[in-house]
């Protein structure tokens, strides 16, 4: 398990975060560090799950940033889905 930091953004939001996630952090997870960031502040709240975009394709919400190749700065997006 290692600290991995992302440049992170909300779809609905104009400003990229930066985050620490922890390597065997699911993509719900990471959402969740970046939706804590956004949401309720930039973002309005939905009723509709937050999924990460990497490399311009959802991932599996089981999926751990290891799983998905994730490395120290890449870019995610986060986004409500449904």
């Amino acid at each position: 398990m290692a600290v991995v930091p992302l440049v992170a953004a909300h779809s609905e939001d104009f400003v990229q975060i930066l985050v620490q996630v922890e390597s065997d952090n699911t993509m719900s997870e990471v959402a969740e560090v970046v939706a804590y960031h956004t949401v309720g502040t930039r973002v309005e709240p939905q009723h509709a799950p937050l999924k990460v975009i990497f490399n311009g394709e959802v991932q599996r919400d089981n999926m751990t940033v290891t799983d998905v190749g994730m490395k120290p700065m890449d870019f995610v997006e986060v986004s409500y889905h449904g």
